[in-house]
């Protein structure tokens, strides 16, 4: 009848759709058109704590569209891309975008994590045009990876000098109690430090007069402007883990607090050696900081005629991903 032929037409017309969607889907989750990923966590020995960074291993073969998209699809503050080490093994070449701010310094110690065993020591290379304030070239980073499968990369050196700020002032600004700033300031005065970045220090008595809300942002902006740095360190030497030389919290110039931020590590440490505040130094210090933001973070940072910082990488994920369509033609 002609009501069973409709049918039979029907479902010969569904099954032709379903075996054009099947044969699509296959060669879209071809393994050409996917690359593997990895998410990590650096400056932590635990996974989900530290500051989160992206590493696609093998992406030489990505445009600068494709890897925009991924890093929005990973989500981390900093992602890297691995294009080459075949030419030499402690010669890597890659590539890193920053969602905050344009160093790279944590996606080169995710890439080191990767391609490092203990004991060995490579140079990274990157195509980026980005220079320090000191002329380096941030595309050129050496890595060590130490025997206890820590990282670290070498750092300009930040200059150092000591500055005088109104406690009573400054405490208002950042709703703290003047005798949070002024009983230790007694023994050791503020101080600033110019490298990439440029960082106004302020040593608090206790880790209580850190902790959350007491913080304002307002008053952290209002501070860069006036001594006219890219941000501020709040730091005690009254720490939650034994081994740890102080805890730190680091904001930018909005006020907008950082997370395991190695600038201002290398600046804190350059300021506390200028300052004679630690009998380790020229040595090795350990910072915790990043825990009132919810990712707890411990960096070493090693001062001597060089700096370095560096810590603990744990991976918390490894996939693959769908390699981005690279239209750039497209009008919008």
């Amino acid at each position: 009848s002609e009501s069973e032929s409709e049918g039979v037409e029907s479902g010969q017309t569904k099954n032709r759709l379903r075996r054009d969607i099947s044969a699509k889907m296959s060669d879209f989750t071809s393994i050409d058109d996917t690359v593997t990923v990895q998410l990590t966590d650096v400056f932590s020995r635990e996974p989900h704590n530290g500051l989160t960074v992206g590493v696609v291993p093998e992406a030489a073969c990505l445009t600068e569209a494709q890897q925009q998209t991924i890093v929005r699809e990973l989500g981390g503050i900093e992602t890297a891309f691995i294009t080459s080490n075949e030419s030499s093994p402690d010669q890597i070449r890659w590539d890193w975008v920053d969602t905050e701010n344009e160093r790279g310094d944590a996606a080169a110690l995710a890439v080191a994590a990767h391609a490092l065993e203990p004991g060995e020591q490579a140079v990274l290379y990157s195509e980026t045009e980005s220079e320090s304030d000191t002329g380096s070239e941030l595309g050129s980073r050496r890595i060590n990876c130490n025997a206890d499968s820590s990282l670290s990369v070498q750092m300009d050196t930040p200059e150092a000098s000591f500055t005088e700020i109104d406690y009573a002032a400054v405490a208002t600004q950042l709703s703290l109690p003047a005798e949070a700033l002024s009983e230790v300031g007694r023994s050791l005065s503020p101080g600033v430090t110019q490298a990439e970045k440029s960082f106004l220090h302020i040593p608090v008595v206790f880790l209580d007069s850190l902790r959350t809300p007491g913080i304002q942002s307002t008053g952290i902006s209002k501070l860069c402007q006036q001594y006219e740095t890219d941000g501020c360190c709040l730091f005690t030497f009254d720490t939650i883990a034994a081994h740890s030389t102080l805890h730190a919290r680091w904001f930018d110039a909005e006020g907008t607090e950082l997370v395991a931020a190695p600038v201002a590590a290398v600046g804190c440490a350059a300021y506390l050696r200028m300052a004679e505040a630690v009998d380790s130094l020229p040595g090795t210090i350990t910072i915790e900081a990043s825990h009132f933001a919810g990712t707890p973070s411990h960096l070493t940072v090693t001062v001597g005629d060089s700096m370095a910082v560096g810590g603990q990488v744990v991976t918390t994920l490894q996939g693959t991903i769908v390699v981005p369509s690279d239209d750039n033609d497209e009008i919008i």
